[in-house]
């Protein structure tokens, strides 16, 4: 499966992240982002579905 990257709208200036991403199952994938070092002072997650 082919999957798209970050949109050219989306400039590093924006969005200086590196995107990750993990398989989950029948050719789904994660996409998360780890920035930062020692332990976080709070989580965020959040979950949809795409098109």
């Amino acid at each position: 499966m082919n999957y798209p990257g970050r949109p050219q709208w989306v400039s590093d200036e924006v969005y200086p992240f590196t995107s990750l991403f993990f398989a989950i199952s029948d050719g789904y994938r994660m996409h998360y982002v780890d920035e930062g070092s020692g332990q976080p002072a709070y989580s965020c997650m959040a979950i949809h579905r795409g098109s």
